[in-house]
């Protein structure tokens, strides 16, 4: 993958954390603060209470909505960003239906 890691980020630059807790166990991502301006729009949709510097949750219907949207919008700029999530949300969603995300902003 190019934009999200799974290793711990050790700079330059701050990043987000995308914790998912799958089958009892988490599975972390990480993403360049710059690159989460490109698809906030998708996060704030699915939790009002979206903040990039702040924590937010998303629920397994939050993580199918995100993916649904994904395939029935035509992508901008931030199209190989959204491929990327898209293919972290299918493999997540594959290992656990129930599986849900803790985001952690900057």
């Amino acid at each position: 993958m190019k934009y999200f890691v799974t290793k711990e980020w050790e700079g330059p630059g701050p990043v987000v954390d995308f914790i998912f807790h799958v089958n009892g166990e988490k599975v972390k991502y990480y993403l360049y603060d710059e690159y989460m301006e490109e698809i906030a729009y998708l996060f704030l949709k699915y939790n009002k209470n979206y903040f990039v510097a702040g924590v937010s949750d998303y629920t397994m219907e939050d993580l199918i909505g995100m993916l649904k949207y994904t395939y029935s919008k035509p992508l901008g700029n931030e199209e190989p960003i959204m491929r990327e999530w898209r293919y972290i949300l299918k493999d997540i969603l594959s290992q656990d239906p129930n599986a849900r995300l803790d985001f952690e902003g900057v």
